[in-house]
């Protein structure tokens, strides 16, 4: 919420999204992606790739319900 309170409703994404954020392989282990997620600073989800296409995201949510 606190891009929209910067930049307006108006804002392109551009405007407040994160690029600083890491991406997992969908054959790594589960453990070093939520090591990644788990880190200070960390963005909570994590993008995950197959063969540099976009597969799908790893939340804290799903994570905990695949444990």
């Amino acid at each position: 919420m606190v891009g929209l309170a910067e930049h307006g409703k108006g804002a392109p994404v551009t405007e407040t999204m994160r690029t600083d954020f890491e991406m997992a392989d969908a054959a790594e282990p589960l453990m070093i992606a939520l090591e990644r997620m788990a880190a200070p600073g960390a963005c909570p989800v994590v993008p995950v790739q197959r063969a540099g296409r976009l597969i799908g995201l790893l939340t804290p949510e799903n994570a905990g319900e695949f444990m």
